[in-house]
This record gives C-alpha cells, structure tokens and sequence, in this order.
C-alpha cells in the first residue's frame, strides 16, 4: 500500500524558511501524480463511464470528459440534463470520485445570436454548473454559436510570434532553415484542427500573416507577389491545406453521399458527381461534408482514382503545388474551366 503526505515550504524573510509536512497516510485510491502509467490506469478506470449515461453523447479524452446533450425542445432537453446529473452523481458516489466545479462549464450551443448565454438549469450534487459563451477544448476555441473568430484570432497571436523569428533569423541561418523552422513552428500550429475554421473569411487573417512569412524567408518587399514563392519553396497555401484536410478525412472516412445518377437518368458530363445537397444554413454550407462533396467534384480524374488513402494524398499534394489557391472559389472556378 502507497502512503502520501503533503509538504509546505515557507520563506518568512530571507534568511529563514521553514517547511512544515501533513501527516502520513495510507492511499487506498488513486494513482501517483506524474507517473507513466498514470494515464492508461485512469482512463481504465473510468472506461465504464459511457455505460451509465443515456441521453446524452459522451466524449472522453484523458481526464478531460464531456457530454453532448440535444432537443430541440427547452423542456424535453431540461429533463434529459436533470436524468444524466443523477446518473452521474450516482456513478461518481460510486467509484468515489468528485469533479472540479471551477473547471467544469456549460455551453448553450445556438446557431442565432444569443441574448444570453445560459440554458436549462445544471446541478450537480447541489451546485449549480455556470454557463459560458467560449471554451478552449483540446487546443480549439469553441464558441456557442460555432464561429471561429476568436480561435482565429489566438491562432494568428502564436503565428505573429513565429514570424518575428523568422525575420529575426533571416540572416543569420540558410533558406533551408528556414523552411524547416517553418514547418516545425508554423504549419504544425496551422494545420491542427484547419478543418474547423478553413472555410471562415477570417482566415484571410492567417492567410496573410503566411505570405508575410514567405517574404521574410527570401527577404523580399511586400510589392512581391508570393505566388512563384509558394511554387519555388514548395509551400502549401492555406487554401491548400484547408483542401487536402476535407478532402483526406472524406477519402480516410469513406464519407461519400449520393450521386447525381442515382436521382435522375440524364446523361450528364457531371451524371457522375457526388450530389450537392440544398444548404439552408451558413454553417451546413461551410461544414465539411458540403465543402468537400464541392471539392472533390472539381479534382482531376487522375487523382480521383488513386487506391489508397496515401496515394490520394501524395497526388493532391502534386497537384497543389503547381496551383498557390488563395481562396476556395478560385480552385472551383479552375476546376470548372478545365473540365
């Protein structure tokens, strides 16, 4: 059995500290802090968690837990919350556990703008959960009315700091450097989670701190036009990016809808196209299954038949290179020009 205790370092002035330690105890739960297993041991001990709750999606990553709950009516959904809250209270009793009321929030999704930020009321063994109108989950900042404003504007905080770098270093280490501190600092920050907020117009934001980026590695005036920049330091545009992460999860996924075949028997030079659905909202049209039936229509029949989830991608990539798109309507507007 592990004992634990609990010690307190104290400075009263400078030239005295004292340290003052809790009493030893025997640890009948729980996993040290810090340890490699740690991880593992507790996500197998919370791994029947999901068993116990209805009503409701659950989501586990780590110690990190969340649970979705919809409908689209105020009262249905109340009771759904109030049911879930009581299987919960139930299942932590039981495998003597408690939450962290400071880090535990609630969030009020609404597509309109909201008037307010709280919803149907959350208690918790008596304590009621608080509200929030954002919240950073995994590195993502989520909004309640799932715009991508303000995880764009932290993102193009951290970007800026990368770019002082590269002007900072410019001189001082080679091109290829260069490149590689670009990848490691810059794209890897782009990249995660792109496919959220690729398809927003504040990614011009980003857009623009890229091309900044580029010039500062060949040390160029902003009079020059980054296109050739993208083509010779083999660089993918956000655009690019934003392509190949649709496109890659709808291949990796096999997430492909109907085809204009199967609805009508015309034969069409596009009889062969997956099928766009009618979009009734901004946030179904900027979603990934709409843009990346779009996409996919538009790409070269070669890349199109690849085999594999890599062979698509090795091949996509090819063919943006050679094409620097700034934005999403120019590479439909290409793709319906060439076929």
């Amino acid at each position: 059995m592990r004992s634990q205790y609990v010690e307190i370092t104290s400075n009263d002035n400078k030239y005295s500290r004292n340290r003052f330690s809790s009493i030893r105890r025997n640890t009948k739960f729980g996993i040290p802090q810090g340890s490699t297993l740690g991880p593992l041991l507790f996500l197998l001990y919370i791994n029947d968690l999901p068993q116990h709750i209805t009503n409701g999606d659950i989501v586990l990553f780590a110690d990190d837990t969340n649970i979705l709950v919809t409908d689209k009516d105020k009262s249905i959904l109340q009771d759904k919350i109030k049911r879930i809250m009581i299987q919960l209270e139930s299942w932590f009793s039981k495998n003597n556990m408690i939450i962290n009321n400071d880090k535990t929030k609630a969030m009020l999704f609404q597509l309109k703008k909201p008037h307010d930020i709280s919803g149907p009321d959350i208690i918790f063994n008596n304590i009621k959960i608080k509200y929030t109108s954002q919240f950073r989950f995994l590195g993502i900042n989520i909004t309640q009315n799932l715009k991508w404003s303000v995880h764009i504007q932290s993102l193009c905080s951290k970007l800026n700091k990368v770019c002082y770098i590269i002007k900072s270093l410019k001189d001082e280490v080679s091109l290829h450097i260069l490149r590689n501190i670009y990848f490691a600092k810059f794209q890897s920050l782009v990249s995660y989670g792109l496919i959220f907020w690729g398809g927003e117009n504040e990614s011009i934001k980003v857009f623009k701190i890229q091309k900044r980026m580029l010039r500062f590695m060949k040390g160029v005036n902003n009079r020059v036009s980054c296109r050739p920049l993208f083509k010779e330091l083999k660089i993918l545009t956000i655009t690019s990016l934003y392509i190949i992460e649709v496109l890659c999860y709808f291949k990796r996924y096999n997430i492909y809808t109907t085809r204009n075949t199967d609805l009508y028997e015309y034969n069409t030079r596009r009889k062969d196209d997956l099928h766009v659905q009618q979009c009734n909202t901004s946030v179904f049209k900027k979603s990934v299954i709409n843009v990346g039936i779009k996409l996919y229509n538009i790409l070269p029949l070669e890349v199109k038949k690849s085999k594999g989830c890599n062979e698509f991608k090795h091949k996509l990539k090819l063919f943006l290179f050679d094409r620097p798109f700034y934005t999403l309507n120019e590479f439909l507007q290409q793709g319906h020009e060439e076929a």
